[in-house]
């Protein structure tokens, strides 16, 4: 067989000519350029660093607190549960983290960005994480933006207008190496969460600034009430999903109810990963929730738990959600009741729970503008009255731990 002839030099200098101009245009770059590395992990075959993870659960399950657990180990450089001796926040921590095992890896140490609006750093975030053992001096808090100029209001934190306030406080820290969205599909700004391509568009622009920065995200979301593959669940766009390098899912165990599974839905970046078992425990001094993770790893599937409690009681986990939520919502002032009943559904809430969460909340209905075809808003009735459960209800405002960004906002 006669070997193909060789390109002439000259020919070949003009076409390396050529091809050089036309990676400079594009951007396009030969992959002998390109150095192959091996996978950097916060936590090892779990939470890849410079990528997206998601973890998403039922409302109630305890996602979060094990957002909280991974935010306090990082925090501490503790040993994560499956791949390290037990961990110690301190002796109040002894039977309440962990089971023994072996000595492996410890997480890396860093500081962590937590972007939260469903729970309160106060009352919630704060004592659960001192519970965890956690080093708070190392853990930043943030959920609305202050406006920076008078002529622009303080406004919740959304990924489509507020990356680069993201990359200018994550070089600031430093050592950031997790940043935690709970939820993620609050953050979404004006994107849809159903659309794949503004999905696609915010998760890529956020895993290239992890990768830029080298630290993990941690995008916490809510199951759709609905059968199939567990993977076809999760909430809004499936783009969550595939943009994702891994997916975890908290389930309750159908064989003992005191028992929560932390399994792989995907995981694009390590082999065969198995779940792990924990169990939610009170801490005694301060009552507050944390996790004790139990040996072993768990064979069931993602697939397997969630079909076992599809259809087990939720009804007063969803409700006492569903009421935490619209509280919050309507926490800035009064809202059109077509964009909470979309929100709403995009957080996993029917409108019958949304009712009764109005209902529970005492809050109020009333129609603005012409007649008859004004538009119903709800909104939270006055500082001081009580809902049909007997407690007061808040004020419509930014909760206190934000009215120093507000005060200094307004003084610019």
């Amino acid at each position: 067989m006669e070997s193909s002839p060789s390109i002439p030099q000259p020919v070949q200098a003009v076409y390396d000519d050529d091809l050089s101009i036309a990676k400079h245009a594009t951007g396009a770059v030969c992959l002998t350029d390109i150095m192959p590395h091996d996978v950097a992990w916060l936590w090892p075959g779990r939470i890849p660093l410079g990528n997206v993870t998601l973890l998403v659960s039922d409302p109630g399950v305890g996602k979060s607190l094990v957002a909280l657990d991974i935010a306090a180990r990082v925090s501490t450089a503790r040993s994560w549960p499956d791949v390290g001796p037990p961990s110690r926040g301190g002796p109040d921590l002894a039977n309440t983290i962990d089971a023994p095992g072996a000595a492996r890896l410890a997480a890396p140490t860093g500081s962590v960005l937590l972007i939260n609006i469903e729970d309160h750093f106060h009352n919630t975030i704060r004592p659960r994480l001192d519970a965890l053992g956690a080093d708070c001096s190392r853990i930043m808090a943030w959920t609305y933006v202050s406006g920076g100029m008078l002529v622009e209001a303080p406004h919740l934190f959304a990924l489509t207008r507020d990356l680069n306030r993201l990359s200018t406080l994550i070089c600031a820290m430093r050592d950031c190496r997790l940043v935690i969205l709970d939820p993620i599909t609050a953050f979404l700004g004006d994107s849809s969460d159903q659309c794949s391509a503004d999905v696609w568009k915010l998760l890529s622009a956020l895993a290239s600034l992890a990768r830029k920065h080298n630290f993990a995200v941690l995008a916490v979301s809510h199951l759709r009430k609905k059968e199939g593959a567990a993977i076809h669940r999760a909430l809004g766009s499936l783009a969550f999903v595939a943009a994702a390098r891994a997916v975890w899912t908290v389930a309750k165990d159908g064989a003992d109810a005191k028992k929560r599974l932390l399994l792989p839905l995907k995981n694009n970046l390590a082999p065969d990963t198995k779940g792990l078992a924990f169990t939610i425990k009170t801490h005694e001094p301060t009552q507050a929730a944390v996790i004790r993770w139990l040996p072993g790893a768990v064979e069931a599937t993602a697939d397997t738990a969630l079909a076992s409690t599809r259809d087990g009681g939720r009804p007063d986990n969803e409700r006492k959600y569903a009421v935490q939520w619209l509280r919050t919502r309507l926490s800035d002032g009064p809202a059109p009741v077509r964009d909470i009943r979309a929100d709403a559904d995009a957080h996993g809430i029917g409108f019958g729970t949304l009712r009764r969460a109005f209902r529970e909340l005492g809050a109020e209905a009333t129609k603005h503008g012409p007649v008859p075809r004004g538009q119903w808003k709800w909104s939270l009735p006055n500082e001081g009255a009580q809902n049909r459960v007997g407690e007061f209800c808040a004020p419509s405002q930014i909760p206190d731990e934000f009215a120093p960004i507000i005060e200094s906002a307004g003084t610019r």
